[in-house]
């Protein structure tokens, strides 16, 4: 499982940083709209 350690981040950190991307939207959209 060493070896196929990066490929799996990489895999997991995909969608991860696309989960992250789309809530900090949500999240300046919703600030925004308070202020």
């Amino acid at each position: 499982p060493q070896t196929r350690a990066p490929h799996s981040a990489l895999r997991w950190a995909a969608p991860a940083a696309a989960l992250v991307v789309a809530s900090a939207i949500v999240v300046g959209r919703a600030l925004r709209k308070r202020r």
